[in-house]
């Protein structure tokens, strides 16, 4: 029991740990005064380049890709699910940002690491869905948003015909989608009124 509350707990802190924020500091750099204002991928390749924002993809990636493979490997079905669950919430709302009421980043490439080790179908149709949106219409929002829409459907197509997930790692996917979508509120306003910034766009 102690070792699965340990690995939750741990998972949450790494979760909080923000690299576009730590890269934003080292170049005396505040994101939230640049572009969405969140300190995510997109929005650190606008404010420092897109080599910086390709590290912290693949940072944001990694820990969400770890604390699965961790969680896979050590505890049992419950934890198992809860654990990368929580990494990603601490991403969205990391503790340390708490006392002013910010939030994080927007969780998807966190949910992406830990969908490709739990529920590697689901993981695969997210990465494809996101990849295929932002080539055809330049909106990394839309990309994300129908990426976890892709997952969750391939996650609970599976489940219901008895395929792969288990009951916790549906509820997962779910609680991912349900948690992307909430992050990405205002994307969603500004994709209807037309104001949403396109990739390469400052914005």
């Amino acid at each position: 029991m102690l070792p699965s509350i340990l690995i939750c707990v741990g998972a949450y802190l790494l979760g909080s740990v923000l690299f576009a924020e730590l890269f934003a500091r080292r170049r005396g750099i505040d994101l939230s005064q640049i572009g969405s204002g969140n300190p995510g991928a997109t929005n650190a390749a606008r404010a420092m380049g897109r080599r910086v924002g390709r590290y912290v993809l693949l940072l944001d990636f990694a820990k969400g890709a770890a604390v699965a493979l961790l969680a896979t490997y050590w505890f049992e079905e419950l934890p198992r699910a809860l654990a990368p669950f929580l990494c990603v919430l601490g991403h969205c709302y990391p503790f340390h940002r708490w006392p002013g009421g910010r939030a994080g980043g927007k969780g998807v490439a966190t949910s992406l690491g830990v969908l490709l080790v739990c529920v590697p179908p689901a993981g695969l149709a997210a990465l494809l869905t996101f990849g295929i949106t932002k080539r055809q219409t330049g909106f990394t929002s839309l990309g994300s948003l129908l990426g976890a829409g892709a997952a969750v459907s391939v996650t609970l197509a599976t489940y219901f015909f008895d395929l792969l997930p288990s009951l916790p790692m549906t509820l997962m996917t779910v609680g991912l989608f349900s948690l992307i979508l909430w992050r990405h509120r205002t994307n969603i306003r500004r994709l209807r009124e037309g104001t949403e910034p396109r990739e390469g766009d400052t914005r």
